[in-house]
């Protein structure tokens, strides 16, 4: 076997989430051992509150997940919609590793609250897709893959309940990790194998003969009396961009970006890398760089 970098992944969800994101990060280990040979070793640790996490381990990777706010549709809107924007941003800020955030099925039990924790799910996954774009947070959009596939052949609502819903968001987390966040750990040929794998089982688990993508999507949805576009964005499409930024607000050297910016352009071509770094560059003019840089 190939023995690479360890994987650190550190997870801010509730109690059912924080299960699906810890059995992906097993999932993620054992394909790539039985894939690819590689050596990898893959830890995960959860917490309740980003305020939890020492700053002085920072993981490779950060999976946050929005859970928790569709229980808190009595919260007003545009309040809690500044604070986890204010949220992200302070993350965005802190050497905690290239930071996910998860979506919420949509799919909600008829109760007296049913209408409200819609409107709010449909809100937060709005809010997923512009805190990506502002921050370089990326989407791990469990709302498209419970949706492609149906909450009755899942049996699964919003909370992700039930042994089939919970194999389920752990290959679909896995599997946008495999695609998207290993590339300082894992060799493009390794990430290809276990990519081919994780979708075969996702494949076999539902009862599916069609492969379910990971990658951008634009769905419309009605809030109120309006409808929004949300667009749902991979991690893979922003990841020139990404090396762009940390370069120019301090977080690695310039160096190690042109040799990251390189190794996308090679995978993913010039075309998209360009568009890509262009992304990257408008975000850091945009954003103030760090105290110390």
């Amino acid at each position: 076997m190939t023995a690479t970098s360890p994987i650190v992944i550190q997870a801010v969800a509730d109690r059912s989430e924080g299960a699906a994101i810890a059995a992906g990060a097993g999932l993620l280990e054992t394909v790539l051992r039985e894939t690819a040979a590689c050596q990898t070793s893959v830890t995960c640790r959860l917490f309740r509150s980003v305020d939890d996490i020492d700053p002085a381990e920072p993981p490779n990777i950060l999976i946050t997940s929005l859970l928790a706010e569709a229980e808190r549709f009595d919260e007003p809107w545009p309040q809690a919609e500044s604070r986890l924007r204010a949220r992200y941003a302070r993350l965005s800020e802190q050497p905690c590793g290239q930071i996910y955030v998860c979506t919420v099925f949509r799919h909600v039990p008829g109760d007296a609250h049913e209408s409200a924790r819609r409107i709010r799910i449909r809100r937060l996954n709005h809010l997923a897709a512009e805190l990506s774009h502002e921050t370089g947070a990326f989407v791990i959009d469990l709302d498209r893959a419970f949706a492609d596939v149906g909450a009755s052949t899942l049996g699964a609502d919003y909370r992700l309940g039930g042994d089939l819903a919970l194999k389920f968001a752990a290959a679909h987390i896995a599997l946008t990790l495999v695609k998207t966040g290993v590339d300082e750990q894992v060799a493009f040929d390794a990430q290809e194998a276990a990519q081919t794998e994780l979708m075969r089982r996702i494949a076999m688990s539902t009862g599916s003969t069609r492969p379910m993508a990971v990658g951008p999507a634009t769905q419309p949805h009605k809030v109120g009396r309006h409808t929004q576009s949300v667009e749902r964005v991979a991690m893979s499409d922003k990841q020139a961009a990404v090396y762009v930024r940390q370069a120019l607000t301090g977080q690695i050297p310039v160096r190690d970006a042109v040799v990251r910016v390189a190794r996308a352009v090679s995978r993913r071509g010039l075309g998209y890398s360009a568009r890509m770094i262009l992304v990257g560059l408008r975000q850091a003019i945009r954003r103030p760089a760090r105290p110390g840089h």
